[in-house]
């Protein structure tokens, strides 16, 4: 009985879910992966790739650092590494090197504590496992043409009922696709792990992607409260497109809910957390995480109804909670409970 509740509310939550993304595309480009450099790192090796990510258009491809433990001699586990807010440096942030394109924009001026915090792809492959590190659509090499990081203008035009965040869920179902296709990825072993906007968007992709076996969202968890526009903002204000730091449209759908107080949500950030049962799932954060007030209620909300979700799944033990002190960040201690907790659930 309990089953055949988890999976009608599953089933329920995907459809609503589904339709506030405008819908995920049956139809992927075939992989077309092209190599663009490759360099040697400390112990592995990086490699710069494109992907198409549109059937219509050429124009729009996936940039990548997909990184490699030197002499590989078996299908490795593979993490998507997705990055958060960067002001422009995007997937460059991960490998820790987030000046290779331009410098860092004034807002998001970070110290080389905070920077070493965001290269978590360098954590994962030194710990043995492959890594695939994209821009997220409208940050670094995916910033369109002369617009700036965050204006999304082009896309919304061509697919002014789609949303980004379905966008970048079906760009990393792509990189899935190419990924397991290579010798050197174990495709049965796919993790995804993000900070802040890469924790939101590793939670949408694994509830969506059944491929995901794992996945760690630090700093990503929320709600969709009615405070912050951004979950609905479309298009982008003529206003704001010299704001810093520069806006992001999430989901156009959410507009009718976010802009009436009195219209309930039709799911919450828990919910979409919960089409991840029974996989795995690491849900971290810091306790004084900046721009959310109330954070531990926030959290604790959003946790009961995931969990409620994975004993409904009888899964319990595979949703697990890791709060720590500081701020909105991903500090040693953090990255460290999260490599560890990918080499135990992917058996790495």
């Amino acid at each position: 009985m309990m089953q055949e509740i988890f999976q009608k509310r599953q089933t329920e939550i995907k459809e609503k879910w589904l339709k506030l993304l405008g819908g995920i595309p049956d139809k992927r480009p075939v992989p077309d992966a092209k190599i663009i450099l490759e360099e040697q790192g400390d112990g592995y090796r990086k490699i710069k790739v494109s992907l198409a990510a549109d059937t219509d258009h050429a124009d729009d491809r996936i940039y990548a650092w997909l990184l490699l433990p030197d002499h590989v001699t078996a299908p490795l586990p593979v993490i998507l590494a997705l990055h958060p807010t960067t002001g422009g440096c995007g997937k460059d942030i991960v490998i820790g090197e987030p000046e290779r394109l331009l410098p860092l924009s004034a807002w998001t001026k970070m110290s080389p504590q905070m920077i070493r915090n965001r290269a978590y792809g360098v954590d994962l492959v030194k710990a043995g496992f492959a890594v695939f590190a994209p821009d997220i659509y409208g940050e670094g090499e995916r910033i369109e043409p002369g617009h700036r990081c965050h204006d999304i203008s082009t896309f919304t035009q061509r697919y002014p009922t789609w949303s980004a965040v379905g966008k970048t869920i079906y760009d990393n179902m792509i990189a899935i696709d190419w990924l397991s296709t290579l010798p050197e990825i174990d495709a049965k072993r796919i993790g995804v792990v993000g900070h802040s906007l890469g924790g939101h968007s590793s939670i949408f992709l694994a509830g969506l992607d059944e491929r995901v076996t794992a996945t760690c969202s630090n700093g990503g968890v929320t709600r969709f409260n009615k405070e912050l526009e951004h979950w609905a903002r479309v298009p982008m204000p003529e206003e704001l497109k010299d704001s810093y730091p520069p806006v992001y449209t999430y989901i156009p759908n959410f507009l009718p809910y976010m802009a009436h107080s009195e219209i309930p949500n039709p799911l919450e950030f828990g919910d979409v957390m919960s089409l991840i049962a029974p996989r795995p799932l690491l849900y971290a954060g810091s306790i004084n995480s900046a721009g959310t007030p109330g954070l531990v209620e926030v959290h604790q909300k959003t946790w009961d109804a995931a969990y409620e979700m994975y004993i409904l799944a009888n899964a319990e033990e595979a949703i697990e909670y890791s709060i720590y002190p500081g701020d909105h960040d991903f500090p040693p201690r953090a990255r460290k409970v999260t490599v560890d907790w990918f080499k135990r659930v992917l058996n790495h």
